[in-house]
C-alpha cells in the first residue's frame, strides 16, 4: 500500500472511532439522564405514598378517639353518627361553602380514590412495570375504580398506545406471588386502531409480586374475604391431612399421569390453605405447578374435585393466573368410599370432632 493511500485509511479509522465514542459518551449521558428522572420520581412518589400513609393513620386514630369518646357517653335514645367513615379523609370545604351529605360522600370517594392511583403508580414503578402507566382512576365504588386511563410505553418508554376501561379491580395470589389487574368494559388502542377486549376483560398478570404491599395499600380492590394472615385454625393435623392426600392421589395415578402435594401450609376450616401442587406424566416428567391461596376437597357425582382459587399455573418457566380465580382438578377414577374414610376436610368433619 502507498504511504499516502495508508495515511488516508488511517485518517478515516481514526475520523471513525472517534465519532463511535461521541456517539456512545451521548448514549451514556442520555441514559445516566433518564436514570435520574425515573430516581426522583421514585422519591416523589415515595413522599407521596408515606403522605397517604400518614393520612389514614390519623383518620384511625380519629376513628378510635371518636369511639373511646361514645363509649364513655350515657346515652338512652340516641347515639349521633360519626360523620366521616373512617376509611375516607374529610372533604375539603370552603368557607361558606355548604354540601349535602352525598356532595361530601362523592368527595371523599374522588379523594381516596386519588390515593389508590398514586398507590398504583408507586407499587408499579417498584415492581419496575414500565410499559404501563396510569393516568386516571375515576371514582371508587363496588370493590373497583373506574373510569381508568392509562398509558402503553414501549421497552425505550415510548408511547405505543393506550388503554381505556370501565372498571379496574384487583386479584391476588399469596403462594403464588402474583397480582394481577383486572380491566373490565374497555378497549385497548394501538396505531389508531381500537381493539374491544375479548370477553369485557383484560387481565395483566404481574408475575413473582409479594401481593402483601399492594393488599395494604388498595384493600378496597380486592375481593372481600382475602385470606392474609391466618392459614390454620388448629383442628386439623396439616401433616396428616397432606400425608392422606398424597396417598390417595398415587391410588388414582394413571396413564395420563399423577398428581402429588408438595406443600401445604395448613387448613382454615374446610380450606386447605397455601398448596403447591406438581403435575407429572405418565412417565414421570413434570408437566406444571400450581400454587394456590386456597383449595377445597368435594365429591362431584362419581368423581373427587379438587378446586383451587387464587393461584397461578408454572408451566415451561411461564406463569399464568387462574381463569376467574379459579382452577379445578378431576379425579374420575377415585374410590369415593376411601376419600371419606380418610377424614379430609370438607368431606368429613375434624378428627376427634
Amino acid at each position: 500500500m502507498k504511504p499516502g493511500v495508508a495515511l488516508l485509511s488511517a485518517a478515516v479509522l481514526t475520523a471513525t472511532g472517534a465519532r463511535q465514542e461521541r456517539a456512545a459518551a451521548d448514549e451514556i449521558a442520555r441514559l445516566q439522564a433518564a436514570l435520574a428522572e425515573e430516581r426522583a420520581e421514585v422519591e416523589r412518589l415515595n413522599a407521596e405514598l408515606d403522605r397517604v400513609k400518614m393520612r389514614r393513620a390519623e383518620r384511625e386514630l380519629e376513628w378510635y378517639e371518636y369511639n373511646k369518646a361514645v363509649a364513655l357517653l350515657d346515652l338512652d335514645e340516641h347515639v349521633p353518627l360519626f360523620p366521616i367513615d373512617p376509611e375516607y379523609e374529610p372533604a375539603t370545604v370552603e368557607p361558606g361553602e355548604a354540601l349535602t351529605e352525598a356532595e361530601r360522600f362523592e368527595r371523599e370517594l374522588a379523594q381516596r380514590a386519588d390515593e389508590i392511583r398514586i398507590s398504583l403508580r408507586h407499587l408499579l414503578r417498584i415492581e419496575e412495570i414500565r410499559g404501563l402507566d396510569l393516568l386516571e382512576v375515576g371514582l371508587l365504588g363496588r370493590g373497583a375504580v373506574g373510569p381508568v386511563v392509562c398509558r402503553l410505553l414501549d421497552d425505550r418508554g415510548r408511547l405505543s398506545g393506550g388503554l381505556s376501561a370501565e372498571r379496574l379491580r384487583l386479584e391476588a395470589s399469596i403462594a403464588g406471588h402474583t397480582v394481577t389487574l383486572i380491566f373490565e368494559n374497555g378497549f385497548e388502542s394501538r396505531g389508531g386502531e381500537r381493539v374491544r377486549f375479548r370477553g369485557g376483560e383484560r387481565r395483566i398478570v404481574l408475575p413473582y409480586v409479594d401481593p402483601k404491599p399492594w393488599m395494604d395499600a388498595c384493600p378496597e380492590l380486592f375481593p372481600p374475604g382475602k385470606l392474609e394472615a391466618m392459614v390454620d385454625d388448629g383442628r386439623w393435623r396439616s401433616d396428616r391431612v397432606k400425608a392422606e392426600l398424597n396417598r390417595l392421589l398415587r391410588e388414582v395415578a394413571g396413564n395420563a399421569g399423577y398428581w402429588r402435594l408438595r406443600q401445604l401450609d395448613g387448613v382454615l376450616g374446610d380450606e386447605l390453605t397455601g398448596v403447591h401442587f406438581e403435575s407429572f406424566d405418565s412417565t414421570g416428567r413434570l408437566e406444571r405447578r400450581l400454587f394456590a391461596d386456597r383449595m377445597t376437597i368435594a365429591r362431584e357425582g362419581a368423581a373427587i374435585r379438587l378446586t383451587l382459587r387464587d393461584g397461578v399455573i408454572v408451566r415451561a418457566g411461564e406463569r399464568s393466573a387462574f381463569v376467574d380465580g379459579t382452577y379445578r382438578v378431576y379425579l374420575p377414577g377415585a374410590r369415593i368410599e376411601d376419600w371419606e374414610a380418610a377424614r379430609l376436610p370438607g368431606l368429613s368433619e375434624p378428627p376427634g370432632e
